[in-house]
C-alpha cells in the first residue's frame, strides 16, 4: 500500500496502532511472567538451601548434645586409685590427638603395671603393660607411654586406666581412671 493511502485512513492507522500496542503488551505480560517464575524458582532453591542449613545446623547441635551425654555418662563413678599410680599426661577431659602419650608415675611390683585404653561402653581398645624408671624397691618411677587408636570416627571419649596386679591373687588394684577426648 501507498504511503499516502495509509496516511489518509484514519481507520488503518487506529488499527495498526492497537496491533503494535497488543505486540507491545504481550511482550511485557510474556517477559513479566519469566521473571516470575525465575524469582520464584531461585526462591524456592534459596528455601531449599535455608532448610538443609538448618537440617545440618539441628545435626551438628544433636551430635554435639550426644556427645556431650556420653561425656558426662563415660566420665562419672571415676576411680582415682591411691597414690601408688597417677596419670598426670593427659588430663581429666583433656582433648588428645592421636598418637597420644600417657605419663605420671607409678609405684609397682618390679616396676611394671598396666595401662588399657576403654570406650565409654567398657570396651577395651588397647592396653599396655608400662614399666617405670624407678632403681629402687618401693620407689615411685616416672613412666611414659605412647598410643595411637584406630577410630573410626573423628572423635571420642575414652577412658585411660592405669592399675596393678596383685601377686596375691590376680586381683586389679590401685586402678586409676582419668577421662580424656581423643580426636584423630
Amino acid at each position: 500500500m501507498p504511503r499516502e493511502k495509509i496516511s489518509k485512513n484514519p481507520t488503518l492507522i487506529i488499527l495498526i496502532s492497537l496491533l503494535i500496542i497488543l505486540i507491545i503488551i504481550t511482550s511485557g505480560v510474556y517477559l513479566y511472567k519469566s521473571a516470575k517464575k525465575m524469582n520464584s524458582n531461585q526462591s524456592s532453591e534459596n528455601n531449599q538451601n535455608s532448610q538443609n542449613d538448618n537440617s545440618n545446623q539441628n545435626k551438628n547441635q544433636a551430635e554435639a548434645a550426644a556427645a556431650e551425654r556420653e561425656r558426662q555418662f563415660c566420665f562419672q563413678n571415676l576411680k582415682n586409685g591411691t597414690a601408688l599410680i597417677t596419670i598426670t599426661t593427659p588430663g581429666a577431659s583433656e582433648v588428645v590427638h592421636n598418637p597420644f602419650t600417657v605419663g605420671g608415675k607409678a609405684t609397682a611390683f618390679e616396676n611394671e603395671f598396666n595401662i588399657r585404653i576403654k570406650d565409654c561402653q567398657g570396651t577395651i581398645l588397647t592396653s599396655k603393660v608400662v614399666s617405670t624408671d624407678s632403681t629402687e624397691v618401693g620407689v615411685a618411677g616416672k613412666y611414659s607411654a605412647t598410643f595411637n587408636l584406630n577410630l573410626g570416627v573423628s572423635e571420642t571419649n575414652i577412658i585411660i586406666e592405669a592399675y596393678d596386679v596383685s601377686m596375691k591373687d590376680g586381683a586389679e588394684e590401685n586402678l586409676v581412671q582419668v577421662p580424656v577426648r581423643v580426636a584423630k
